[in-house]
């Protein structure tokens, strides 16, 4: 009911961590920022749902991505350091929800030429990572023939998908048909499940393709207004907010 309400006061006098601080047994002069964030785990991967599925370990909502900080006794805390921001991250990769900070500090002096060098390495080191970011997938069938295909007889064939890249690949679903990619452009005789997913490095998917011809596409098939051919997209979403990843092309011909 609290998670509910978003009734964070009442959730955080129950938090083991801040009990423990307050009690003196853990983390003494240590700082953290103000929480106003629900409960970071756990999640099921790939939603904001908390989890709550009956084949799973039940565990309650807990703040278990935290931030503590101090200062040595030559820096005052709140004048020379400042926590600007403190939140979490809503990320659906994992079943957690990562939290960050921000901080304003004031530096007694500048060194310019170490300055330099460490922008340079964060510049590397975000390069390096981003290139790490770019999903990589591979697929074991790129065509696929649905032969003698029967009105009310559905065929299904099956395409595996491996994540052969570092980073997690999350990917939808579009047809070629209409030219532009957009998943109302499949056509009605094809089904595909799951069309959008999550898969980890090194994990495989099954993709089901299914070919069913019913009232709704025997129509324009038998008066040859549609035929049993199309291009899909297998679509990988990049890192990047906004971007698009790489493209992968599935053909489906039946007679």
């Amino acid at each position: 009911r609290e998670i509910q309400d978003k009734n964070i006061g009442a959730l955080i006098r129950s938090d083991q961590l801040v009990i423990e601080k307050a009690a003196g047994r853990a983390f003494q002069g240590w700082h953290e920022g103000p929480i106003t964030f629900l409960p970071t785990y756990k999640y099921e991967t790939g939603t904001d749902r908390y989890d709550r599925r009956e084949d799973k370990k039940k565990r309650f909502p807990a703040w278990c991505d935290r931030i503590q900080w101090k200062v040595d006794g030559s820096v005052a805390a709140g004048t020379d350091v400042k926590m600007v921001l403190y939140q979490r991250a809503e990320l659906k990769m994992s079943d957690h929800k990562p939290v960050m900070a921000w901080f304003d500090i004031t530096a007694q002096k500048v060194i310019q030429r170490e300055k330099t060098r460490v922008q340079n390495d964060i510049t590397r080191q975000f390069d390096a990572w981003e290139n790490n970011q770019i999903p990589q997938v591979s697929l074991d069938k790129t065509r696929l023939n649905f032969a003698d295909i029967r009105f009310e007889r559905p065929q299904t064939q099956i395409v595996t998908v491996e994540n052969i890249g570092k980073s997690l690949a999350e990917y939808y679903f579009a047809s070629g048909a209409a030219g532009d990619g957009s998943q109302e452009a499949m056509p009605t005789w094809l089904t595909v499940e799951p069309k959008t997913h999550y898969i980890p490095p090194g994990h495989t998917i099954q993709l089901k393709i299914t070919v069913h011809v019913d009232t709704k596409s025997a129509g324009t098939l038998n008066m040859h207004q549609d035929k049993l051919s199309s291009m899909l997209i297998f679509r990988l979403k990049c890192g990047r907010e906004g971007d698009l990843g790489k493209d992968y092309y599935i053909e489906i011909n039946g007679n």
